[in-house]
């Protein structure tokens, strides 16, 4: 059964979505929620917050708080052996924070600006001994296009975001989410228009990400990939991928 929930009140507030991420401490491992602000009722200038598990009261509580800008969405990622998070702002630049360990919160001392504007959803994932981040973008001019940045290793501040590809015609994009399929990395931006949303996929020699189809679905909300394990009738193994796709007045698998 779910237990009770506790009232954050103002804390959470205009939220747009949480993620939750584990980090080992000891012989146990510490659970966490971040929770992207977008906006308070008034402004979107509204700080994220960073919530606790406590194992005795068995209640998430509230640990710290992070400066964000109209925040819609958190990743945690790992890069040369150390934590990182990244919120996608739709104000201003998206931004990376690192993990301080001593104090159980996020490093804001020292953040790490995206060159990214008007973003909504992120993606992070590994090919080919790079790390990359999409990011999906929507304004209300359209004129916003999606981009892909790749990590590099930076003596200062641990980690650096350097512009690896401009994805034209993402313009209007609400999500974003990452894809391996047949060993191929693909990359799904929902496009919140009349137009398709579409799909692009890493070529074999690492250099560029090229659109291979256009899903015929419009105005759409949110994408979520998933693998499905099932098995044959001689008891061997099999998975299947799903996107499912979330529109304004449907859902779509």
């Amino acid at each position: 059964n779910f237990l009770p929930g506790v009232s954050l009140g103002d804390d959470w507030l205009g939220a747009s979505s949480a993620m939750h991420f584990a980090i080992a401490s000891g012989n146990e491992a510490q659970h966490f929620v971040l929770v992207a602000n977008f906006w308070d009722g008034d402004k979107r200038d509204v700080p994220s917050v960073l919530l606790q598990f406590d194992r005795t009261s068995k209640r998430f509580t509230l640990n710290q708080s992070i400066p964000t800008f109209g925040a819609r969405r958190w990743q945690h990622f790992e890069f040369g052996g150390a934590h990182y998070f990244i919120v996608a702002n739709q104000v201003g630049a998206s931004t990376i924070y690192g993990w301080d360990s001593s104090s159980n919160q996020l490093n804001i001392t020292a953040p790490v600006q995206v060159a990214m504007t008007n973003a909504t959803s992120l993606a992070v994932f590994e090919s080919q001994g790079s790390t990359f981040v999409a990011i999906s973008s929507d304004d209300e001019n359209g004129g916003s296009p999606a981009k892909v940045f790749r990590l590099e290793l930076d003596t200062e501040y641990g980690v650096r975001a350097v512009l690896f590809q401009t994805l034209l015609g993402c313009e209007r994009s609400l999500d974003v989410t990452h894809a391996k399929l047949s060993e191929v990395h693909h990359i799904v931006f929902a496009l919140n228009a009349s137009r398709p949303s579409l799909v692009f996929a890493l070529t074999s020699t690492g250099m560029q990400f090229v659109m291979i189809q256009t899903l015929p679905v419009s105005h759409v909300t949110s994408i979520f990939y998933f693998l499905s394990t099932s098995t044959t009738s001689a008891g061997l193994p099999y998975n299947s991928s799903y996107l499912l796709v979330n529109q304004r007045d449907a859902a779509t698998v």
